[in-house]
């Protein structure tokens, strides 16, 4: 039981301990590609599979096309490449692993690409056209410089009919706001003579319109300031010419101006 105990622990501590052992794989390295089909590779790398010198191993002849083949399956924690091609090369990315762009330099097409913890996958067919039909296809890929010249010019109409556009909605709805927008309301002109009325009922009148609801006969009294009595007959008189009402609630009088 005791040895089996001990086995168990061992087996556990090759478990965690492997990883920390494991050889880290790393790539940094520019690759040529020649007329003959000669790779000549130059940089840093530590993978036993992934020599730097001159070689004939990564290409392989079919027909018309030839095939760009460089496969590590083994984890590489990080990579970097640049892999330039013959002139004239038509390029056809198949399977491109982490994250790669097409650029040109000096007329040659290169592949250039980086990633990290996951193995490194290149697989490129490729053959020979003219040097004013380079193609680059495939995902994640970039255009070259005909390609992005279009792309370019068709990004720039579509960004000036966009602004057309959004000119033509501006000055519609800056049109149809003006067209509806109401006119301001003129202020309720008195439907009273202020002239026929004494200055005690003018003075009952400007703080009912200021008010613009009905007011209790408390309020009406404390607010202007006139005397019980006198504050009773002037409402009495403004009641009788048909400018006010007032209407019992409870303990006191709601006095309102008329809207007829």
């Amino acid at each position: 039981m005791r040895t089996l105990r001990i086995l168990g622990w061992i087996l556990l501590l090759s478990i965690f301990l492997s990883p920390i052992f494991a050889e880290e794989f790393h790539v940094d390295v520019k690759i040529e590609i020649n007329d003959s089909d000669w790779v000549e590779i130059s940089g840093i790398t530590n993978h036993p599979k992934l020599i730097i010198g001159k070689t004939q191993d990564y290409i392989s002849i079919n027909s018309d096309y030839h095939i760009l083949n460089i496969t590590l399956e083994d984890s590489i924690s990080g990579y970097a490449y640049d892999i330039s091609f013959p002139i004239n090369a038509v390029i056809t990315p198949i399977e491109i692993s982490g994250d790669f762009r097409m650029e040109t330099q000096e007329r040659r097409l290169h592949l250039i690409g980086t990633g990290e913890n996951e193995p490194l996958t290149i697989i490129v067919q490729y053959n020979f056209g003219d040097e004013h039909e380079q193609l680059i296809r495939g995902k994640n890929s970039s255009a070259n410089d005909s390609q992005r010249g279009i792309l370019n010019e068709l990004l720039i109409v579509q960004i000036i009919l966009i602004l057309l556009l959004i000119g033509v909605l501006i000055l519609g709805g800056f049109y149809l706001f003006r067209h509806n927008r109401k006119k301001p309301e003129k202020p309720e002109e008195p439907k009273y003579n202020p002239e026929v009325l004494t200055d005690r009922q003018n003075l009952i009148m400007k703080y009912l319109e200021k008010k613009k609801k009905p007011v209790t006969q408390a309020e009406l009294q404390r607010e202007i300031g006139l005397p019980k009595a006198s504050l009773s007959r002037n409402i009495d008189t403004l009641i009788k010419k048909g400018i006010v009402g007032k209407e019992r609630k409870g303990m006191t009088n709601i006095i309102f101006i008329n809207k007829n």
